[in-house]
């Protein structure tokens, strides 16, 4: 195989005889060398099919590589490859990237909160289980402790990603609200991270299945008059609080076909900044 590109000394492009391109990853294996070197097969060397669909992808992979050192990627590889296997699925090629970048941070910030999103492993079991197999291989590879709401994290991540997924999942009126609340929790966490109190992310959980519950009732909470007034001043400086809420907002109106109005905006702020007090806190 012949380089193509030298990403660094632990990366490179290369192109087989039959003109296809793959990244190989492995310590040194780039060190001292230039476009046109051949590189040998080696149980040391991992190979990263570059996606030709996609230009992208490749650019993509190359920044992960400068940014996260390889062993979480090839962890990610390893993960991704049993997944597939145990779940029957393709995953989309960019898995391997956000899976990397998720595994590298998840083991920096090596939290110890507890499982905020246990009922995605009632809506994908299978997918549970697998990820559970994943959070053991980053524990034993990195020698870390993740906790259980990596499993969920990941869970989600394979979800995602499915190119061919299984039969798609016929979800009763209970597993549909849980369903909803895994999407608004994550997206929660997503931009604020991790409450340090449990306290904290139960009433937001408490307070969102009430919501969730009108929602599907079609049943709006009254709104006083002054529910607006304090929602501004709410959000005024907190410019991470109002994205969220926006995007919450529009998760109801797209997917539950419902329009939050002040009253619900504003305890769903009061919750957010709860949120993200605790968070700042840690």
């Amino acid at each position: 195989m012949k380089i193509v590109r030298v990403f660094n000394n632990n990366a490179v492009l290369v192109s087989g005889d039959d003109n296809s391109q793959r990244v190989l990853i492995g310590k040194g294996i780039g060190f001292g060398k230039k476009e046109g070197d051949i590189v040998l097969p080696s149980k040391k060397i991992q190979a990263f099919i570059k996606d030709e669909r996609d230009p992208e992808w490749v650019n993509s992979l190359a920044t992960l590589i400068n940014e996260v050192p390889i062993e979480y990627i090839v962890a990610s590889k390893q993960i991704i490859e049993n997944a597939e296997n145990k779940l029957k699925v393709k995953f989309n090629p960019f898995l391997q990237i956000t899976l990397a970048d998720h595994i590298y941070f998840a083991v920096k910030r090596n939290n110890t909160e507890s499982n905020i999103l246990t009922s995605v492993k009632d809506i994908y079991p299978d997918e549970y289980e697998v990820a559970k197999e994943g959070v053991t291989i980053i524990n034993q590879t990195f020698n870390t402790d993740l906790s259980a709401g990596e499993i969920s994290l990941i869970t989600i991540h394979f979800v995602e990603n499915e190119i061919n997924p299984k039969q798609v999942k016929h979800l009763n009126n209970e597993n549909t609200q849980t369903y909803h609340l895994s999407q608004i929790l994550k997206m929660i966490v997503s931009n604020f991270g991790y409450p340090q109190h449990d306290l904290v992310i139960n009433r937001l959980t408490v307070h969102l299945r009430f919501l969730l519950g009108r929602a599907e009732a079609q049943a709006p909470m009254e709104t006083s008059v002054g529910d607006q007034k304090m929602l501004d001043e709410i959000l005024q400086n907190a410019p991470q609080i109002k994205l969220t809420l926006s995007r919450i907002v529009t998760y109801f109106s797209e997917n539950l076909n419902y329009k939050l109005y002040d009253g619900e905006r504003l305890y769903l702020a009061l919750h957010l900044r709860q949120v993200a007090n605790s968070v700042e806190d840690e």
